[in-house]
């Protein structure tokens, strides 16, 4: 007899070990253990090795109204990626439908799904009576795992969520975990569709968004889709299901680690996109409800973002949004780093953009008291670019950011080392999206040293314009040679020319023959002569991990910090810091970043064990005085196991790391 199951019970597991068991029928799950039919269950220092099913859970399924809870568990080697796996093979590891799972203090490691889900597969159906699903995972590590197809199945989507994803009615927390180089093609690390996701106090490293030849890599540490279908989800196009909605704060996502380079092709480290199909009524899909209501949610707090990259490939649209991408989206952004990302061209192409940030069309982006540093493009907004959107951006800093890399552009097509903004037309790129202004503002900022001209509206004489302004910036631009905004509408008053500096941006109205005239700032912006210091820290997470996973080593007695700074120089923890950004793994006690360029001093200080979480910008007072979707939810059978082992008692220690947890 395989594997163990429970139905209509409750049971408790200690010290068990699940292993090489396996479900054979094609619309099986739960090859170690299946808790099912408002069962009870919890499972202790238990683990779950070799197990495998043909469509789902592959070492424990928790369905139809159950609940589970783990505790100081592993999962090594899972899948339901085998041969002639059924084509939406979901949850390496886990599967859970319309339920509740606790994960607490455990491990996941080298398991893989054929589709959706390396490690952990969340859905709750529409219109279940208890709610859906409910996933809460502390203190958890995720390691090595994948959404990968075997070449015997053929199905035309792309794999998702490399180790997490939750989906349709379900809500989600991820709390003080890591996720380290796991794969998927959307969605490396975790990945959501029209869920409810919140993420805090958590590390997100080398996890990849593996691209192909169909299909683009999106979000290599984290992805949210929204995408209606005329499916059985949306009773045929019915029903205008909510979008999803994203909360991160107080963690690190990282793209380059261990294995890993580039982290994607699309939104590097985190991507995010609404329901554009039911926005304007896409691939046969009824609009139905506002634009509003079809943006996803995306809130963003005290993180960093450290070298994340995408390369465009092949395929339209990709190249964009080195740290994030948003698409029909609302977006907050909050006292956030976002530094070393870059959005790099394919040779012979070249049409790559926003190394730090990409918001696309009809999203509306707030971003505030958040600093980009040495960011690049190769060609639009080396750290930010914006189409067709509403961007409000107030109390942050542009410092180094780069456009084309390696190469001096003229001024006239030196498309915004700090900023490109433009309209989106409808005989762009997306054709059957309506067309829409950029609008929105630049305020109370500092751009230093960006290399290139720093901003450059992309405006039209007559149809969609660039409605974007510019109130009480300042600006250093020796790099530029004081060259600091440029505007290819040629009718200016004054008469400037294409590129001029920001006392000139001050007084520029832009005027078009058929579309009004914009007055670009109504607070005068300022050209700064000398170089400001800037002293810049996150914490990233907030607070040192209390308790670590299974197998796990223990925890570093420190965070990592995210950290910039300009000036002549600088100390970190007192001693002299040679690199002007990155992350610094810090030891336990305050971190305090001092720069002095000699006739002024910035300085910022953390303290990781108040858990404030909030990097203290404390030099910038001084600088202010200065695709369609179809999935199955899991059918219930359990036939078909094949025998295996499973026993329960004191078992020997969890498995050694292997050498990719934090360090």
């Amino acid at each position: 007899m395989a594997g163990v199951t429970v139905h209509r019970a409750a049971a408790t597991f200690r010290d068990c070990v699940f292993e090489d068991n396996a479900t054979l029928e094609p619309l099986t799950g739960g090859g170690g253990v299946g808790i099912a039919i408002d069962s009870t269950a919890l499972f202790e220092r238990s683990t779950w090795t070799g197990n495998s099913s043909m469509a789902f859970g592959g070492a424990l399924t928790v369905e139809e109204h159950a609940s589970a809870v783990v505790r100081d568990s592993t999962f090594t080697g899972n899948s339901v990626a085998g041969p002639g796996h059924h084509p939406t093979s979901a949850g390496g590891a886990v599967h859970v439908g319309n339920s509740t799972l606790v994960v607490e203090r455990s491990r996941f490691q080298d398991n893989v799904a054929g589709y959706v889900a390396g490690a952990l597969y969340a859905i709750g159906t529409y219109g279940d009576a208890a709610g859906g699903s409910s996933v809460r995972i502390e203190n958890s590590t995720f390691v090595h795992n994948r959404a990968e197809r075997h070449p015997s199945v053929s199905f035309d989507s792309p794999t998702e969520g490399g180790a997490v994803h939750a989906e349709n009615l379900t809500s989600m927390q991820v709390i003080d975990s890591r996720f380290f180089e796991n794969q998927a093609q959307h969605g490396g690390g975790l990945n959501a569709y029209r869920a409810t996701v919140e993420v805090r106090d958590s590390v997100f490293r080398g996890n990849h968004a593996v691209g192909g030849p169909s299909f683009h890599g999106v979000g290599g540490q984290i992805s949210v889709i929204s995408n209606d279908g005329v499916d059985e989800s949306t009773g045929g196009g019915v029903h205008n299901r909510p979008p999803a909605s994203l909360l991160v704060e107080d963690s690190l996502l990282e793209g380059r680690y261990g294995a890993t380079g580039v982290a994607g092709n699309v939104g590097g480290c985190l991507f995010a996109q609404g329901d554009s199909y039911r926005a304007f009524g896409l691939l046969g899909t009824p609009q139905a409800g506002s634009l509003a209501e079809n943006r996803a949610s995306v809130t963003l707090r005290r993180l960093v973002f450290s070298d994340c990259d995408v390369e465009q490939s092949t395929l339209q649209g990709s190249g964009y949004g080195g740290a994030l991408m948003v698409d029909v989206a609302d977006l907050r952004l909050e006292d956030s780093l976002v530094v070393d990302s870059d959005a790099v061209g394919r040779s012979g192409m070249e049409q790559a953009g926003g190394g730090g940030l990409a918001v696309l069309s009809h999203s509306h982006a707030v971003v505030e008291r958040t600093v980009f540093v040495a960011n690049s493009a190769a060609t639009y907004g080396g750290g930010v670019f914006a189409q067709g959107a509403d961007l409000e951006v107030s109390d942050s800093v542009f410092l180094r950011n780069e456009l084309s890399p390696g190469v001096t552009e003229a001024c006239t097509i030196s498309y915004g080392a700090a900023i490109f903004s433009a309209p989106h037309d409808a005989i762009g790129p997306d054709p059957d999206r309506p067309d829409q202004p950029a609008t929105g503002f630049v305020a109370d900022s500092l751009l230093g040293d960006n290399v290139g001209v720093a901003i450059f509206d992309d405006d039209r004489s007559d149809g969609p314009i660039n409605d974007m302004r510019y109130h009480g910036n300042q600006v250093f631009a020796a790099v530029a040679n004081g060259q600091v905004y440029s505007n290819p509408v040629p009718n200016f008053v004054p008469p400037f020319s294409w590129c001029i500096s920001a006392a000139q941006m001050s007084a520029l109205v832009v005027q078009r023959a058929g579309a009004g005239s914009t007055v670009k700032s109504l607070v005068p912006n300022v050209d700064l002569t000398q170089r400001p210091p800037l002293a810049a820290l996150q914490l990233a997470p907030s607070r040192p991990l209390a308790a670590h996973a299974a197998g796990d080593p223990a925890p570093a007695p420190g965070v990592p910090v995210g950290f910039a700074w300009s000036g002549a120089m600088a100390t970190l923890n007192g001693v002299e810091e040679p690199d002007g950004q990155g992350v610094f793994e810090a030891p336990p006690g305050p971190v305090a970043l001092m720069v002095d360029d000699g006739l002024a001093r910035a300085t910022a200080v953390v303290v990781p064990e108040a858990g404030a979480g909030v990097g203290t910008l404390a030099s910038f007072a001084v600088l202010a005085a200065l695709g369609a979707r179809r999935r199955i939810s899991a059918p219930r059978p359990r036939s078909g196991r094949r025998g295996g082992r499973s026993r329960c008692g004191r078992r020997a220690a969890g498995p050694s790391d292997r050498g990719t947890s934090a360090r």
